[in-house]
């Protein structure tokens, strides 16, 4: 099932969403239901996210992503959109870090780890006419930019790649990584400001080059073409129109250097960085992205450890004694399936002994390192023995009766 909510200001979008969130959990209960707002319930299924819509619009409505309004400022805010991107990929994926959401990218429909953006064949046209000097042939909505020295572009109303992390949507930017248990607040604060700073960089350069002069046009645009060119140049490795899953384009995208961060915990440092102080002055001070930092990883570590938690319990309570009672039944020992899932429960319950007393960033590097195999391990186990125990015997819901029966 999709929400789609009308679009509106950002501070006001982002309440709404929590709000609407709170009703579909209650409106879920009252017909008996609950709200999964989790971004993977279910190994092997679509799991559950957002479409951060991102646009700019002056305060007299007009929408600066939008070509036909001005399309010298568009060309401008898109060389600052896609450097941004390109340069700040790993504090955009930050923005997005849950314990759940690394489960969720990469399959089934969400997108994968590594950030791209998709324009579409007319602005890669486009683009190719700045940096390139080729002339495109796409032939959807047509805007001339009314510049000699520019190709006409034309903006794709629709994107069918579902796989792109941030794609261009015809006046609009979808970031499509935000997870289901997610606000689209951080992300929107982290894309306003990689994008304002790379437009501050990029227009200091243009009225450097334009100095005091009063530059029509088609002079404006010829001072500030090899601005572009150079900025839309050292941007382009991260524009990518293919399959966002293919073995290919990973290889592909370690040669253009673009960060592959599977792991949000290793995504929540650049919070931390001191690069991206700058970027954040005036929005956020060291002492609150620190804060942030730490909240984050707590949470992470609390999530991966409630599940463990989870686990182990829906094991030793369901799992074991039907298990056992069906095995008894047959006239069997216990299965070695069993042993092993037994010793995992163990294990993992060892782990988090171990562990109580560590620091949050040492708590990730335990879990991610031995307790999350584990996990996986007891899973595997778990999934062999609903195949043997008894279908009348077995206690939790399988998929086919999730899916077809419920």
């Amino acid at each position: 099932y999709e929400v789609a909510p009308l679009f509106e200001r950002a501070s006001l979008a982002v309440d709404h969403n929590v709000m609407l969130m709170e009703l579909m959990k209650q409106i879920a209960l009252r017909h008996n239901l609950v709200c999964l707002l989790h971004e993977k319930p279910f190994q092997g299924f679509s799991g559950s996210g957002k479409h951060c819509n991102w646009s700019l619009m002056t305060d007299t409505g007009i929408n600066l992503l939008d070509p036909k309004e001005d399309s010298l400022v568009f060309v401008v805010l898109l060389t600052a959109i896609l450097k941004a991107v390109h340069d700040e990929a790993a504090l955009l994926r930050a923005s997005i870090g849950s314990s759940g959401n690394d489960d969720r990218l990469g399959g089934n429909e969400a997108p994968p780890t590594i950030l791209s953006v998709f324009l579409g064949e007319a602005l890669d046209q486009m683009i190719e006419g700045i940096v390139y000097g080729k002339k495109g042939t796409a032939t959807l909505r047509s805007i001339d930019l009314g510049l000699k020295s520019m190709p006409r572009h034309l903006a794709d109303s629709t994107d069918r790649n579902r796989t792109s992390f941030l794609a261009f949507t015809g006046n609009k930017f979808e970031f499509r990584a935000v997870g289901a248990s997610s606000t689209c607040s951080f992300p929107i604060t982290v894309m306003n400001a990689i994008v304002a700073d790379s437009l501050a960089l990029i227009l200091d350069e243009i009225d450097h080059a334009v100095g005091d002069r009063n530059l029509t046009d088609q002079a404006l645009f010829t001072a500030a073409f090899p601005i572009l060119k150079k900025h839309l140049m050292g941007a382009l490795p991260v524009v990518f129109s293919g399959d966002n899953y293919s073995h290919e384009w990973a290889k592909e995208a370690e040669k253009r250097g673009l960060p592959n961060i599977r792991k949000s915990s290793d995504a929540f440092l650049q919070l931390i960085e001191n690069k991206n102080r700058r970027i954040f002055e005036g929005i956020l001070s060291e002492e609150e992205l620190h804060a942030r930092y730490n909240v984050l990883v707590e949470r992470y570590v609390k999530e991966i450890n409630i599940e463990a938690n989870l686990m182990v319990e829906l094991f030793q309570t369901h799992i074991l004694p039907v298990a056992q009672k069906d095995f008894r039944q047959r006239g069997m020992e216990d299965d070695p399936l069993l042993d092993e899932a037994r010793e995992l429960t163990r294990e993992i319950q060892k782990l988090q002994e171990q562990s109580s007393d560590m620091g949050w960033e040492a708590k990730v590097k335990v879990f991610l390192a031995l307790l999350m195999p584990k996990m996986g391990d007891l899973r595997k186990r778990v999934d062999q023995l609903e195949k043997t125990v008894d279908n009348a015997l077995w206690p939790l819901p399988k998929y086919r009766e999730l899916l077809f029966i419920l």
